[in-house]
């Protein structure tokens, strides 16, 4: 009987079951126990009579015969099946490792989407506001730096803190208004807002995007946020100016679906994005699950 387990175990099923020879191993496996009855038969028909302690003709009745029978199946089935159990369970763990490592570098690619849009955006204002304005262009760089100092030590780790988010925001808000004339901003923070942990860069899109159309021909212009905490969901509420022209897009954008897509794979099924578009004014309200 251990033989027959472990040529099954260690000879029929790596050798013909995994490489997916069904036929074959069906063969296998009836010609082993085949080989089995006519070994047990033999021992029975060959044993001599009154030396052992059982008479063999008198005590095998046919319960003893489907014993016989049944006994190699029940064997052979039940070390195929623990090991396709084990073969399962193996494959189920690597295909969970292998969607958690596309998912990680699928949200790395979005992330890093990020950045150079942000930082292009930055030089070419600093371009000009060097030649116009050095000490615009000084303060610029003083709050870049910190930016940057963010992105590239802070924001690597899979979560961060809210309000050192919150700061970023603030610092880039902050560089806008000192490029752009009549433009003014505000972030409202709930009294419950603190240390909260959020993703990287998780409302930096929709702040570049109010920034980015909130820019209007004449007159002020503006971008209100607003973070808060309602029924264990943290809201966030980007509302910017409109122009009335359409407005352009520049190569490299993330755009409203980059953003859509990382909430997909960091919050799923714990996300409400709600977007409002009006003549005068845009609004985007992000609800999520914390």
């Amino acid at each position: 009987m251990l033989t027959l387990v472990y040529t099954n175990l260690y000879g029929l099923i790596p050798r013909l079951l995994w490489p997916g020879r069904m036929v074959q191993y069906a063969g296998a496996v009836l010609a082993l126990v085949v080989s089995f009855w006519l070994f047990v038969g033999a021992c029975i028909l060959i044993a001599p009579r009154g030396r052992l302690m059982v008479d063999y003709p008198a005590t095998f009745s046919p319960v003893n015969f489907l014993e016989t029978i049944l006994l190699p199946l029940v064997f052979i089935g039940a070390t195929t099946g623990i090991q396709v159990f084990r073969r399962w369970v193996r494959d189920l763990r690597r295909m969970s490792e292998l969607e958690t490592r596309h998912l990680r570098e699928e949200l790395t690619q979005l992330k890093s989407q990020i950045n150079p849009h942000f930082l292009f955006n930055t030089l070419n204002n600093l371009e000009v506001l060097t030649r116009k304005d050095p000490e615009k262009a000084s303060q610029i760089l003083f709050a870049l730096s910190d930016i940057l100092r963010y992105q590239l030590y802070e924001s690597n780790q899979e979560w961060v803190i809210l309000t050192r988010d919150i700061d970023n925001i603030r610092q880039l808000l902050t560089l806008e208004s000192i490029r752009r004339d009549q433009f003014s901003f505000t972030i409202t923070l709930g009294t419950t807002i603190g240390q909260q942990t959020v993703a990287p860069f998780l409302f930096m899109p929709f702040v570049e995007n109010a920034i980015k159309h909130s820019a209007v021909a004449e007159g002020p212009s503006f971008v209100h946020l607003c973070f808060a905490e309602e029924n264990g969901q943290l809201v966030f509420q980007a509302t910017n100016s409109k122009s009335g022209r359409p407005p352009t897009v520049s190569p490299g954008g993330i755009g409203l679906k980059n953003s859509q897509r990382r909430l997909q794979l960091l919050y799923p099924d714990q996300h409400t994005l709600t977007l409002t578009n009006t003549d005068i004014q845009f609004s985007v309200k992000l609800a999520l699950q914390l």
